[in-house]
């Protein structure tokens, strides 16, 4: 089974205020961001976060982000092209203010995972001040 995957971090539109921060910063929350071109056999993601780029990781989404299904083949020279999943996890439960390390597995349809992902470092980011 082949994975491409890419991850990227990009600031939410909402924002919380972090504890022991200097007053009146404000963080953006966490927004996971990844694609995958194939999914045969995906059930879907979990996601891990960890204080520490060596763990340990634990799960922080209840729900698995469930794989998108395929879209019936289109005609053509695009029937050829593999479809780009895109998908989106806001870590609410985070401290914005805090570095994170994060790792996302995919879970197949009986069961068994695969990492995807190495850490992948968060750094805090500041909203702009109004």
């Amino acid at each position: 089974m082949k994975w491409l995957f890419a991850m990227a971090w990009l600031v939410a539109l909402g924002s919380a205020s972090a504890k022991d921060a200097d007053a009146g910063i404000r963080y953006a929350t966490p927004v996971l961001h990844w694609t995958s071109k194939d999914e045969k056999g995906v059930y879907g993601y979990i996601i891990y976060r960890s204080a520490k780029a060596d763990g340990p990781f634990l799960r922080i989404n209840k729900r698995i982000v469930p794989a998108i299904r395929p879209k019936s083949p289109v005609s053509g020279e695009d029937a050829r092209l593999p479809i780009e999943n895109r998908y989106e996890f806001k870590d609410v439960s985070a401290d914005p203010a805090q570095t994170y390390y994060y790792s996302i597995d995919a879970v197949s349809r009986t069961g068994l995972s695969k990492q995807l992902t190495r850490p992948i470092r968060r750094e805090p980011r500041a909203l702009p001040s109004n």
